[in-house]
């Protein structure tokens, strides 16, 4: 759509205006250009003032510029091609851009400088380069796609699109030092490109792949892919069926099975010398899939011929597959100090895959006797009870399941499905116990599909109860701060009176002085303090006593008021929004602050 089609009657009407006066005055300031537009149409003064500010945030124009946003791309074939460059090759620097299309330095930057100030394309600073992106490019990926134009890093990214490999076999496979590799492994997984695993070898983020796909073509080169498959090949071996490890006469054996919703790691370790050993210290180490309870156990002494076991309970935090470590020192009967390392036991919480099957609510209590039941609690202490509740409901709402039993006065709620693969069913209950406590209950056909389940829907509910947390935290303070924008801006509304009716300027000059103050207490990192700042400066050592305002000077400060009660609306609305959505219980609140935001609106 022509951006014009989206101009209201009267913006057309200015938009006109300004561009028969640019074709003659292309060096135009903005009051020159506010007294040409208010000659020739007969708007009033502050909607001039407000279309004029439209047209300059939204870069429509650009003040000392003879052009539009309109004519930028369609005057200039080269600056049209620049642009498209850009939006297909993402992550470019200047050298490139210039190299690609055979220009001048100076011709160069004069195309990129109007792209830029008309709002086409932004310019992102990383090391060295500075690189030109869409306007419409998300920001969070902008490195990501810079590094991918390096071809070594390129090719590691290619080698571990479906490997997980360690420094040392990725140089291999690139041809690279091994310097070499591990100097852009390490910015790779400095932009979360690339995962550094536990065990010293890397993996792919696969968060980006598809986001990657629309700028480069991620199939491996026939030669690559040969070698890749050569080396992998070359690497497997029979798995041996490692189930315990010994050193000496001390055994050691190692297990795992479920527990509602848990994984129970057992340890046994076996005493076949002839002497009693003592401080038996077993330590598990896991990744961060896993919560551990206790990651040391002890036993004070086993006598010859004893075992004992031990259990760890791991709380799996999301779905996934890794190993479990596991070390255990004694003293032997000698009071000599020894140790056993057990090999690691790998551990997959699978997360099945549902679809919904809708139940009827007498069919709950069938279903609970019929199935396996797994259990886990959340504690939080920061939000009230129908905040978890919404939270974990919202969550759970997400995924493939038929709603059951809503119940919100009870906090209470109940999702049936059934398990895609194994065709067995499945059900979900989330209700509140003593205000803090979310209750998460599955019922699956056996205890490894719901602690599977259960893993996979602790980390959706644990990371909306984090951005709940946080967004609660950033809140707290929030009511006075809009109820601050509000008063700044009726503060701004009147000065912009006062230079309408051409006051006293020192009266003026006191009312900018207590809007900045206000400002730097709330606000301090708004750019509108420093033009402020300015403003104050130029009339408080040139003014008589009495003096009123002239002409010129309250133009000048009305277009700015006008760019200010931009910035603070704009704001004002942002906060009012967060308001909204964090508060929606708090009706009376919402409806108050919303009132008086579209009142505000009204000026």
């Amino acid at each position: 759509m022509d951006f014009k089609d989206t101009l209201t009657e009267d913006q057309t009407i200015v938009y006109d205006i300004i561009k028969r006066y640019l074709k003659k005055n292309p060096n135009f300031t903005i009051y020159e250009l506010f007294l040409h537009i208010n000659r020739n149409c007969e708007l009033p003064k502050k909607q001039i003032f407000s279309i004029i500010n439209k047209f300059i945030s939204k870069k429509i124009i650009v003040e000392g510029s003879k052009l539009t946003k309109e004519s930028v791309l369609s005057r200039n074939d080269t600056r049209n091609d620049i642009y498209n460059y850009i939006i297909k090759r993402p992550g470019l620097n200047f050298s490139q851009i210039i190299k690609n299309f055979n220009l001048g330095p100076h011709a160069g930057r004069w195309h990129i400088e109007m792209l830029k100030k008309f709002g086409f394309i932004r310019e992102t600073k990383f090391m060295i380069y500075n690189l030109y992106y869409d306007r419409d490019f998300p920001e969070e990926k902008e490195i990501i796609t810079f590094l991918l134009r390096n071809e070594n890093v390129f090719n590691v990214f290619l080698v571990l699109m479906d490997n997980i490999l360690r420094a040392s076999e990725i140089a291999k496979l690139v041809d690279k030092p091994q310097s070499t590799v591990q100097y852009h492994l390490t910015r790779m997984v400095d932009n979360h490109l690339i995962f550094e695993n536990y065990d010293g070898t890397y993996s792919l983020n696969s968060e980006n792949i598809n986001f990657l796909r629309r700028y480069y073509n991620l199939e491996l080169p026939k030669k690559l892919k040969s070698k890749i498959e050569s080396y992998i090949k070359s690497k497997e071996k029979p798995l041996e069926p490692l189930v315990e490890e010994q050193k000496g006469e001390v055994k050691v054996l190692r297990e795992y099975d479920y527990l509602g919703g848990n994984i129970r790691f057992k340890i046994a370790i076996q005493n076949h010398t002839p002497m009693t050993i003592s401080n038996v210290n077993t330590m598990l180490t896991a990744t961060s899939q896993y919560d551990v309870d206790e990651k040391i156990k002890s036993v004070d002494f086993l006598v010859p011929g004893e075992s004992r076991g031990v259990d760890f309970i791991l709380s799996p935090s999301t779905c996934g597959k890794s190993k479990v470590y596991a070390t255990v020192s004694y003293s032997d009967g000698h009071g000599d100090p020894q140790s056993i390392v057990v090999k690691p036991k790998e551990i997959w919480v699978k997360c099945p895959l549902v679809k919904p099957r809708k139940i009827l609510s007498d069919e709950i209590e069938k279903w609970k006797e019929d199935l396996q039941k797994g259990t886990h609690i959340i504690e939080c202490e920061d939000l009230q009870a129908k905040k978890l509740f919404e939270v974990a409901y919202n969550q759970v709402k997400t995924l493939d399941l038929e709603q059951t039993i809503l119940d919100r006065n009870n906090l209470r709620c109940v999702f049936s499905g059934i398990a895609k693969v194994t065709n067995t069913r499945m059900m979900v209950e989330i209700h509140i116990f003593l205000e803090k406590r979310i209750i998460i209950n599955i019922w699956a056909d056996n205890l490894k599909q719901a602690t599977g389940f259960l893993a996979y829907l602790k980390n959706l509910i644990n990371l909306g109860l984090d951005s709940a947390q946080k967004l609660s935290g950033k809140v707290e303070n929030l009511g006075k701060k809009i109820l601050k924008l509000f008063e700044i801006s009726d503060r701004l509304y009147k000065l912009f009176q006062l230079c309408e009716e051409n006051w006293i300027i020192s009266e003026i000059i006191i009312m900018l002085k207590e809007i900045k103050k206000k400002l730097n207490i709330f606000f301090p990192d708004l750019e509108i303090i420093d033009n402020i700042s300015s403003i104050i400066e130029l009339f408080v050592d040139n003014v008589n006593v009495g003096e009123e305002i002239d002409d010129n000077s309250s133009l000048s400060i009305q277009i700015e008021l006008n760019k200010w009660l931009d910035n603070i609306i704009n704001l004002l609305k942002s906060n009012v929004d967060v308001f909204n959505d964090t508060f929606k219980e708090e009706k009376d609140q919402c409806d108050l602050i919303n009132s008086m935001f579209k009142k505000l609106e009204l000026y």
